[in-house]
């Protein structure tokens, strides 16, 4: 199938779309952003919810946050979003509690439980081969750190969040999404990622 056909199969077992800015939880920095996403995801936690509980599993297994279809149907896409900026703000910080927050994404659960869950509702077990889908891991802090228009962002996101913080919470990101068995991972930068859907 298709990425765009096991995107429709999904959507038609639980109609429920949204963009990658509002799932789950509105984005804090969308007032400051400006930069919405407009590709539509589907809500992957309310497909797995609703999955859960036609075949009676408790407790609800972990999933990815949104699935969608790469533009010219080339990939299907599991995405996972996560606020390094609202932890920021939250959390008193060091770098082990950094490493302890990144180790409880539980990403490869998600990510597996997630192709079990697509295979199981399209009735297929060899939906994905390794080359037509991938991991995004998507968030509000910028994990390619050398371009200044990056660099700014990020002091104007996380101000008073020092860049040896920030850096730890990039590479205890990296960590996490390199345990994903998936072929094809990748960080996202939650503004770069309709330019990466479109590339």
């Amino acid at each position: 199938m298709r990425p765009s056909e096991i995107y429709n199969a999904l959507l038609a077992f639980k109609n429920v779309e949204s963009d990658m800015c509002m799932l789950k939880s509105q984005c804090t920095s969308f007032s400051t952003c400006g930069a919405k996403s407009v590709t539509k995801v589907i809500d992957f936690d309310e497909v797995k919810n609703e999955y859960c509980r036609i075949n009676a599993i408790h407790p609800l297994w972990k999933s990815v946050d949104g699935v969608c279809a790469k533009q010219h149907d080339s990939l299907f896409l599991f995405v996972e979003k996560k606020s390094w900026s609202q932890f920021f703000a939250h959390q008193e910080l060091s770098e082990e509690r950094i490493l302890e927050q990144a180790n409880d994404f539980s990403l490869n659960e998600k990510y597996e439980k997630s192709v079990e869950i697509c295979n199981s509702i399209i009735g297929q077990n060899d939906l994905f081969t390794e080359d037509n889908h991938a991991f995004l891991f998507f968030s509000d802090i910028n994990p390619d750190t050398s371009p200044l228009t990056a660099f700014q962002y990020n002091l104007n996101m996380l101000a008073g969040t020092s860049t040896e913080i920030q850096s730890s919470a990039i590479s205890a990101s990296n960590q996490e999404i390199e345990k994903v068995t998936c072929k094809k991972r990748r960080f996202v930068f939650c503004r770069d990622f309709d330019r990466f859907i479109n590339e």
